[in-house]
């Protein structure tokens, strides 16, 4: 309605014009050009953009984790520097300091899921190929970010110049409001050719300011412009993430466009971690694609609707998802409206799936889809040659 939009304007104007009063008090107190933030607050993207834009301090840092999980980075450094008394020696340059997975832990993951992959000699280079061919590409490389941003490694990745591709990926992968917008991936020596940019902040490299888009080329991303005409934007360098890089540098050749449109790998969950998280996620999603390390999996050909569960499951996990099934409405209909079957590897856990199988069974029937199946699967054999025989 009107009215919530109204009141969203008018809460992020409250906030604009209390941090930047902070901002004019700490800058007569210090007379400092520099400024570092943290805090949720310093997620806010339009609050961060108008304060760099307009506000007192030349320079401005936003460390990517700028949230309650911040305060870890922080207890780190107050006890090495303050309590040990050791120099400070350490210089935070880039976010990708999470787990990493090997080839031997992403290709066991794919065997207990029973899925078929091909290994690429250029993951990058297919990965712009397909985006360009307007395929959704979920995109998981080396190691995880830290933050609640999605900057190149856990990332769902899409053609920026498709006006559509917003309403499809909120509906169908992010199953979220459907005017929600996405950000946009730059290479960072491209940024200020499509961005009115008047001072630089390594911040953008986050994804943590909105900048407006130059009115000759924002006609041509439809897919990461807000309805002011501006964009939150990370800045992709070489040398920080190369992989990622060298994706869009790729998608840049095929389509002359140096963006891609870039999401988190989630759906209404903490963006995924780990390989067997990865294809989870990507099984109750329309993706098209699984780009993991040098593997791919193809979702348009091989996807099998199941909620898989594997003897690394703990029995409190599966009941966790028993009991959302059968409190939570929404998340019950989604299911249903995605899943085919529950492929259990836990003989305990079998008669307690079962149990809730008549109350998906109705609303299977309602929707005019066929039922739930539970299905036993002692081990990665029995789970692939299920999914072969449902294809």
């Amino acid at each position: 309605e009107e009215r919530h939009k109204d009141i969203a304007a008018g809460l992020q104007k409250i906030t604009n014009d209390v941090i930047m009063s902070l901002a004019d008090h700490l800058f007569n107190e210090t007379k400092s050009t520099n400024i570092c933030r943290a805090g949720g607050v310093a997620l806010n993207c339009v609050t961060n953009s108008f304060l760099h834009e307009f506000g007192p301090f030349d320079n401005t840092f936003i460390q990517p984790a700028a949230n309650d999980m911040g305060t870890a980075l922080g207890a780190a450094y107050y006890i090495w520097n303050q309590i040990l008394e050791n120099k400070q020696s350490y210089i935070f340059t880039h976010p990708y300091i999470g787990p990493s997975f090997s080839d031997v832990s992403i290709e066991q993951a794919l065997g207990e899921a029973g899925a078929q992959f091909t290994k690429l000699t250029n993951p990058e280079k297919t990965a712009a190929a397909l985006i360009a061919d307007g395929m959704v590409v979920a995109w998981f490389q080396g190691g995880m970010e830290f933050g609640p941003r999605a900057l190149g490694n856990r990332s769902i990745l899409a053609d920026p110049r498709r006006f559509n591709v917003i309403s499809a990926l909120n509906e169908t992968v992010k199953h979220r409001d459907y005017f929600r917008p996405f950000a946009s991936s730059v290479l960072e020596e491209k940024a200020h050719e499509w961005f009115d940019i008047e001072k630089d902040t390594i911040s953008d490299r986050y994804m943590l300011l909105s900048r407006r888009i130059r009115i000759d080329k924002i006609c041509k991303i439809p897919g990461v412009s807000h309805v002011d005409g501006t964009s939150r934007i990370q800045t992709v360098n070489k040398e920080i993430n190369h992989s990622f890089y060298n994706l869009m540098s790729e998608f840049e050749k095929m389509t002359g466009i140096p963006i891609v449109l870039n999401t988190s790998f989630n759906d209404q969950e903490p963006i995924v971690c780990s390989p067997k998280e990865a294809l989870k996620t990507c099984l109750k999603t329309n993706v098209d694609y699984l780009i993991i390390g040098e593997y791919l999996i193809d979702f348009g050909r091989s996807k099998y609707n199941a909620s898989f569960f594997s003897d690394t499951d703990s029995f409190s996990e599966q009941a966790g998802f028993l009991m959302r099934l059968q409190t939570d409405f929404d998340f019950r209909e989604h299911f249903c409206k995605t899943s085919d079957a529950i492929l259990v590897r836990d003989k305990d856990a079998q008669e307690m799936f079962g149990a809730v199988g008549e109350m998906l069974h109705i609303i299977k029937e309602k929707m005019g889809r066929f039922m739930v199946e539970f299905k036993f699967c002692p081990n990665s054999t029995a789970i692939k040659d299920y999914i072969v025989s449902r294809r």
